[in-house]
């Protein structure tokens, strides 16, 4: 299954408009016979930022958020912790706000009823509505999991596949535009904007979204960011001034982009989860060993969330990149490719000892050739 797709509608990263912080309470009622050693785990921000034991099937956090943000909570019978949130029986889909959100249900926590304050209210709406387009998702993918190879490989079947999904996007877009403009001034039309407007295709429509969003949506740190993208171009392109930036190495140095001004240095963008990524490391470090005494370097620019930082550290161990390595981790989206547009990885930069972009995206023998052209 693609489960990106469907994360993307379900478990969104958690954002938060100019607000001070909030104090919250989450209180549960779920079947009595659930008693310790069960637990319950708040995520935020992929995260396990509090708990609470389970007794009687009654459970209750306290806390504060520096404002109102996405959450989800997990229940762990065995009161191990989870891994990950969705390992568990767990509840996404309410924000940690002002006020008291009640989980009730006579056995599991995913299933649980919510009386809950206005944002996670109205975020449970907009899930209802888009519950036909998940069910959509998860039908069109078990069919293509179920499809043989010579299915998949048909002209007919990839551009029914094609089709479908691109009626999915416009029936999605669809969904979050009228809940947008009926809820301008709420906080959770601020975040579906602004996964909306991740999207190259969807950027006429986030101009006008975001022209619908109350002045105080707008004019809020997250709104800002959202029309700092809007503003800017689709993406970099060669004969432009690559962006600095400044990230930290594994040691919690700082290395700046600029420092490799007098060198040709290709930034590349990866993580440790990405298949394609990690099949081109090789290549890559073929390339840096013939040419890295030769005013040719690497900066190697994971995206890995911070909780994967033992991921993203053995990745660069078993694939053996000696050159420079950054975590970019800034949620929601890291601050260099942010900078550099990264919709997808892997996706490079060639830089020159100027600093200006001299290709782009160079795999395989493209990325040798190149830079061999380049440096005599």
């Amino acid at each position: 299954m693609h489960q990106g797709l469907l994360s993307l509608l379900l478990l969104l990263p958690g954002v938060s408009a100019a607000q001070g912080p909030v104090a919250f309470i989450l209180q549960g009622q779920l079947g009595a016979g659930i008693q310790p050693p069960a637990k319950v785990y708040l995520y935020r921000n992929g995260e396990i930022t509090d708990s609470a034991s389970v007794v009687g099937g009654r459970f209750e956090i306290r806390g504060t958020s520096p404002g109102p943000g996405r959450a989800s909570l997990a229940l762990a019978q065995q009161g191990h912790r989870p891994q990950y949130s969705w390992s568990a029986d767990e509840k996404s889909g309410f924000y940690l706000e002002a006020g008291t959100i009640t989980f009730t249900s006579p056995d599991s926590l995913k299933n649980a009823r919510l009386e809950a304050p206005p944002l996670t209210t109205e975020w449970q709406q907009l899930l209802t509505l888009k519950q036909p387009i998940v069910q959509r998702v998860k039908q069109l993918d078990a069919e293509s999991e179920a499809a043989t190879p010579a299915q998949r490989q048909s002209a007919a079947y990839r551009e029914d596949r094609a089709l479908r999904r691109a009626a999915i996007a416009r029936d999605r877009n669809a969904v979050d535009s009228a809940f947008i403009m009926a809820h301008s001034a709420s906080l959770v039309s601020l975040q579906q904007l602004d996964l909306i407007s991740n999207a190259k295709e969807n950027k006429r429509l986030s101009k006008q979204l975001f022209s619908v969003l109350s002045p105080a949506l707008r004019t809020s740190a997250q709104g800002q960011k959202i029309a700092e993208k809007l503003s800017a171009p689709d993406a970099l392109a060669v004969g432009m001034p690559a962006p600095d930036f400044t990230l930290y190495n594994p040691e919690g140095q700082a290395v700046a982009l600029h420092s490799y001004r007098g060198k040709y240095v290709l930034v590349d963008f990866w993580a440790s989860w990405c298949g394609p990524c990690r099949a081109e490391n090789p290549n890559v470090a073929r390339v840096y060993a013939e040419y890295k005494g030769r005013n040719f370097d690497v900066l190697g620019v994971s995206i890995d969330a911070p909780t994967a930082r033992a991921k993203w550290l053995k990745a660069v161990q078993d694939d053996k990149m000696p050159w420079t390595q950054v975590l970019d981790s800034e949620a929601p989206a890291g601050k260099a490719a942010a900078r550099y547009y990264v919709q997808a990885i892997p996706q490079n930069f060639l830089v020159d000892p100027n600093g200006k972009i001299v290709a782009l995206n160079l795999r395989g023998e493209a990325l040798k050739k190149t830079v061999a052209q380049l440096i005599k």
